[in-house]
């Protein structure tokens, strides 16, 4: 009866795992920063489209607004955007405003004190005037809060929500990964 065996070359294998453990930790970072950055753009696209105003409502009527929220443009939803910036140690998500963006974005995002008010005829559709909303100062009321899209509040909502299911995902990818060797 033998009283010993031998085992020989595990030690490579080893080490040629362990190589490759930055790599693979760094590639499946950056696919969940890809699906962290489009959950919170259909976030953001998503609360947008629930933004809708009185005012945007009746310049949607009159065929001033192209779609449902606040859009008369498209400039503001197209600027919803992501993008993973990556390295040896770090891998960060960046969501948000982040093509094209105007000044007035932030007013949206965040809401403003509004002393505008529109024109609105006998029936009360928003009256237009080459094109644009026949719009004047309500010196009479004050000014009248317009309440932010808040968009980016749900992105970060929708990411802190899905972060647990993405954590263990990951996690399992990354091992299974290991565990066969790349």
């Amino acid at each position: 009866m033998a009283k010993y065996f031998v085992v020989s070359g595990f030690r490579q294998e080893l080490s040629d795992r362990l190589d490759a453990v930055p790599h693979i930790i760094q590639e499946e970072s950056e696919a969940m920063g890809e699906e962290i950055g489009e959950i919170g753009v259909e976030a953001m696209v998503g609360q947008f489209l629930l933004s809708e105003t009185d005012f945007s409502r009746a310049a949607q009527a009159v065929g001033l607004n192209i779609g449902p929220g606040r859009q008369r443009t498209g400039r503001l939803l197209s600027s919803y955007d992501f993008r993973v910036e990556s390295g040896p140690s770090l891998t960060r998500v960046v969501v948000g405003y982040l093509n094209n963006f105007q000044d007035y974005f932030m007013f949206q995002e965040q809401g403003y004190e509004n002393v505008w008010r529109g024109s609105y005829d006998a029936q009360g559709r928003l009256r237009l005037e080459g094109g644009t909303p026949r719009v004047f100062v309500d010196t009479e009321n004050g000014p009248k809060e317009t309440e932010g899209i808040f968009a980016l509040v749900a992105a970060r909502n929708a990411i802190e929500m899905e972060m647990p299911r993405l954590i263990k995902k990951y996690k399992t990818r990354i091992t299974k990964r290991i565990n066969r060797g790349g």
